[in-house]
């Protein structure tokens, strides 16, 4: 059963990772609207944050196929779960730790910073607890 829930999660990072990647990468245009509608973020499309969305954007995408190998395979792709796990504690960090200048810059609310910073931790700490366990078969 936890396989399953496992891989739904993957799946889901996989997506979210993908779509918003490939917006930033293709369309920087729909990646500032991406930010606003998911983030919260108020991002000047300027020539420097666009060019900064293209690279955060094949990133994400990077992050995506990485969510789509351990989803079709947890078991065998256990170090790829775990490092998806450390990028988002990562975000959490940051975002705790800047969210003054994020509110500042950004115009994103403390209650919304709080909320995805609880949501990326819970995602984060999902995918540790139920990853796979060495030789686990299921």
């Amino acid at each position: 059963m936890h396989l399953r829930f496992i891989k739904a999660l993957l799946w889901l990072v996989c997506g979210s990772h993908l779509a918003l990647g490939f917006a930033g990468v293709f369309s920087p245009a729909l990646a500032v609207a991406a930010a606003k509608v998911f983030y919260g973020a108020q991002v000047e499309p300027t020539p420097v944050n666009l060019h900064l969305l293209r690279i955060i954007g094949a990133y994400m995408i990077t992050i995506g196929i990485m969510g789509a190998i351990a989803a079709r395979e947890p078991q065998r792709h256990r170090p790829v779960i775990v490092a998806i796990a450390v990028l988002l504690f990562i975000r959490v960090v940051q975002r705790v730790a800047h969210a003054g200048e994020i509110q500042h810059t950004f115009g994103v609310s403390e209650l919304r910073i709080w909320v995805q910073s609880a949501y990326f931790a819970a995602l984060a700490g999902a995918l540790l607890f139920l990853r796979p366990k060495r030789g686990e078969i299921s």
